[in-house]
Formats: structure tokens, sequence, C-alpha cells
């Protein structure tokens, strides 16, 4: 596994327009949008980029998606897991956005992808149930 070095303006791009200037999806261009140029300066190579927490995050037990405090913080509990919304959002050539093309989604689109799962799972388990009872 190969490590891409940062460096806005090349492997970074903060605009379609450039993302797309630099090969688009066929390229080896990330895109980063609602960028904070504080972490990434110049053409200096960086090997990280820290994406900030959102307004919202989903604890896997939870039905709900909840608010961020207004110091950042969220609660994790033990064997707990979170999904959290960043400020960001990022596309790059493994992508479009969509989990199904393997790209990166909003906390609203994983919910809305693991609704349409559960109701999948659903209705194949309505399936076999009446197939057993015929």
């Amino acid at each position: 596994m190969a490590v891409v070095p940062l460096v806005l303006g090349q492997t970074v791009a903060t605009t379609e327009k450039a993302f797309e200037d630099r090969g688009g999806l066929h390229g080896s261009t990330l895109l980063i949008r609602n960028f904070d140029a504080t972490q990434l300066s110049g053409d200096e190579p960086n090997l990280s980029y820290d994406l900030r927490i959102g307004t919202e995050y989903k604890d896997h037990r939870d039905e709900w998606k909840k608010e961020v405090s207004d110091d950042g913080h969220v609660e994790l509990l033990p064997g707990g897991a979170v999904i959290i919304e960043t400020e960001e959002s990022l596309r790059t050539r493994v992508g479009t956005g969509r989990k199904s093309d393997g790209g990166f989604c909003s906390l609203d689109c994983y919910a809305n992808f693991y609704q349409l799962e559960l109701s999948e799972r659903a209705r194949r388990l309505s399936e076999r149930i009446k197939r057993k009872e015929s």
C-alpha cells in the first residue's frame, strides 16, 4: 500500500473544477469539500488531514442521530460504535459518494442505506416464512 503525500493543488483539490481538471474520478486527486486551509500549507507535502467533527453523530445502539455537544464531545460507551458527521466531504476515484460505489457517505446517506438494507432483509425473511408455511 503506497502512501500518497497530500499536496494542495497536486494531490488535493478544494473545488469540483480543480478535481475535474486533475482527472476527476480517473485521476489520483482527492477532493476535500469545505476544506480547512490551516491544515495544508502551500506546496509542502503532508501525510494527514484531520477531518473536523460536524454537528451530528449516531450511536449504533440508538434509533436516531444526536447533536454533538457545543464543546465537541461525543460519548462513546464500552463496546459502542458511532458514526460521526464531518464538516468536510471527500471524493476520490474510489467512489461517487454513494456507499454502493465504494465512496464516502453523509450520516443521512448512511442511515438511509441501512434503512433500505433492513427493509430488504425483512422482505427476504418474510418470503422464507411464506415458503415454509406452504
